[in-house]
């Protein structure tokens, strides 16, 4: 708390990437201080494929836009696998993610589905379990058949709904307090 902003209340994840499959340890620090210092636009021929949009998007028209070459741009080229300058950021990203988790204390709401092939569902149901957040004040919605893009999906309505009524929540609980 004494790192965020005077009247913050709480924040919404939705599918946050906190654990996922990593690399043996030889070969992460092989990519992050032999090879990305000095080829981080380089993509390897053995680096893995990130998933592909008919595992991120249910819906299918939402995954055909998102598969448009013409609109991919940053991470969402699915299914292209990224360069080792992007694959580390992504790493180190993560590990600070793991590493803030058992220490977290604010409150927060995170949506996720239970069907996201891209992010695992382990890390934000390990947030909820090990985080300093007190029980009523963490949410965690698992959105059933839920894909990574949930917002894209036929029952976003009701994803956000639930999203919206933890921050009414959130904010009245605040209001009560001053």
């Amino acid at each position: 708390p004494e790192e965020c902003p005077a009247n913050f209340i709480g924040c919404s994840l939705n599918c946050p990437s906190i654990e996922a499959d990593l690399p043996p340890k030889p070969v992460e620090l092989l990519l992050r201080y032999g090879l990305a210092p000095f080829f981080p636009k380089w993509t390897p021929f053995f680096m893995p494929h990130p998933i592909t949009s008919e595992r991120i998007w249910k819906d299918p028209e939402a995954r055909a836009y998102y598969s448009d070459p013409e609109k991919m741009h940053g991470l969402s080229q699915g299914g292209v696998p990224f360069c080792l300058g992007t694959a580390v950021g992504l790493l180190t990203s993560l590990q600070e993610a793991q590493e803030i988790s058992r220490s977290f204390k604010l409150p927060f709401h995170v949506n996720h589905g239970d069907e996201d092939h891209g992010v695992t569902l382990s890390g934000s149901q390990h947030l909820y379990d090990n985080c300093q957040t007190p029980g009523e004040k963490k949410s965690l919605n698992i959105v059933a058949g839920g894909y990574h893009g949930l917002f894209s999906q036929t029952d976003a309505k009701d994803i956000i709904d639930h999203e919206i009524q933890w921050i009414k929540d959130m904010m009245k609980e605040h209001a009560a307090s001053q």
